[in-house]
């Protein structure tokens, strides 16, 4: 399957996604990820906003 670039003026239709069977679940995200981080595109999107649960019951844990 190939994918067809979108173009200016193309309309988007139904999207199907086909998926083979998995042998190894997550096969390849760490090497991904290290990428990612040698990039320095592994930040959050958006800025953290704290919310009340947050600032009132998020306890964490310093013993690992």
């Amino acid at each position: 399957m190939t994918a067809t670039p979108f173009r200016k003026g193309s309309h988007a239709g139904p999207v199907c996604v086909e998926a083979g069977e998995v042998s190894e679940p997550r096969a390849g995200w760490e090497e991904a990820a290290r990428v990612m981080r040698e990039r320095g595109e592994d930040t959050l999107l958006d800025d953290y906003i704290a919310t009340d649960f947050d600032e009132s019951e998020w306890v964490w844990e310093t013993s690992i």
